[in-house]
């Protein structure tokens, strides 16, 4: 039951759609009005919302404009996983430091940080060729351990004001639940449970329509 509505095109990229569209709607009443970085937050999460709804529109089993088999979308999916983890690396290091750092810095550090679990994640392929489950998996569990060492071991070093450390601690727990969930749907997958697929549902609406909401209603006011 649950497999056959996570393959549905009302659920990827139906109700992200739904919730990207409301979520749209509501930041457009929100645009500041003056400058500074207030703005060019505004701005970076209307970005970040473009990115996530084109990623599940070319993902998509039904709706993408791409043949399933087609190797462009597939290397198109590799990149979207990328620039999925990239959002979260992208405010950490723009606004997870006392002093803004140099666009260098802010820019190139949270490319790779994105690359380091797709790039080690592969030796799974050397176990378990045949089953991309496995490698789903792997990718998971490395992503979640990642974000949980930012969050206990990395931020708690960084002097940062009360309201920029909570919302950077709820932006490392948000990614770390969100693949723990994918993590533990993967398992119960293999495992031949259809229950999987559920928790499946639960964390694809958290990475494709929910974090850049939370990102956005968790920022302080003046970032």
């Amino acid at each position: 039951m649950f497999e056959s509505l996570y393959g549905s095109a009302w659920h990827h990229p139906g109700s992200f759609w739904l919730i990207s569209g409301l979520f749209l709607a509501a930041l457009v009443l929100q645009r500041p009005r003056q400058g500074g970085e207030a703005r060019i937050l505004w701005w970076l999460t209307l970005l970040l919302l473009a990115e996530i709804s084109l990623d599940a529109w070319i993902t998509s089993d039904s709706w993408s404009p791409l043949p399933n088999d087609s190797m462009v979308k597939g290397n198109l999916a590799i990149a979207f996983v990328i620039a999925g983890d990239l959002r979260y690396f992208l405010l950490l290091e723009r606004y997870g430091h006392r002093q803004r750092p140099t666009p260098a810095h802010w820019l190139l550090v949270p490319l790779g940080l994105s690359l380091i679990v797709p790039i080690t994640s592969l030796v799974a392929k050397l176990y378990a060729p045949d089953n991309p489950r496995v490698l789903f998996l792997t990718y998971e569990l490395m992503l979640a351990a990642l974000a949980l060492f930012i969050r206990m071991s990395v931020l708690p070093k960084r002097e940062l004001d009360d309201p920029r450390r909570r919302w950077m601690n709820g932006l490392s727990s948000f990614v770390t639940v969100q693949y723990l969930l994918w993590a533990s749907a993967d398992v119960m997958i293999l495992s031949g449970l259809d229950m999987g697929y559920a928790l499946r549902l639960v964390a694809n609406t958290l990475y494709y329509a929910a974090f850049v909401p939370f990102a956005w209603l968790m920022a302080p006011k003046n970032p």
